[in-house]
């Protein structure tokens, strides 16, 4: 028979044996919980623009500029502003992976 010590707060009784191990679990940070929602989001994306590709619902084209590496550096600078933590490189970023979609539809020419 468990013993109940009269000292104990409510949230220590419903607990029961678990309490210690529940005083160890720790919540993520919000910036960190807000970092796995984008990213997961992300790929929810990029999963349904794959899917759709392969039924036959958009063309290859559109497909071909949403999962693209300057949509993963657009996609990557967007987490970094969103997480409050790198902003700076997270714009960075977004202005390199934009630049980089920008080369596929106009020429720009450096010299």
């Amino acid at each position: 028979m468990e013993r109940i010590d009269e000292n104990q707060t409510q949230e220590e009784q419903s607990y029961g044996r678990s309490y210690k191990r529940h005083l160890h679990h720790k919540r993520k940070p919000a910036s960190a919980r807000r970092k796995t929602m984008i990213f997961g989001f992300l790929v929810v994306v990029f999963g349904t623009t794959w899917l759709l590709e392969n039924l036959g619902v958009i063309s290859k084209d559109i497909s071909r500029v949403i999962i693209s590496w300057p949509s993963v550096l657009i996609a990557v600078g967007l987490i970094n502003l969103v997480n409050g933590m790198g902003r700076f490189f997270g714009v960075i970023l977004i202005l390199a992976g934009a630049f980089w979609h920008s080369t596929l539809y106009f020429e720009y020419n450096f010299n």
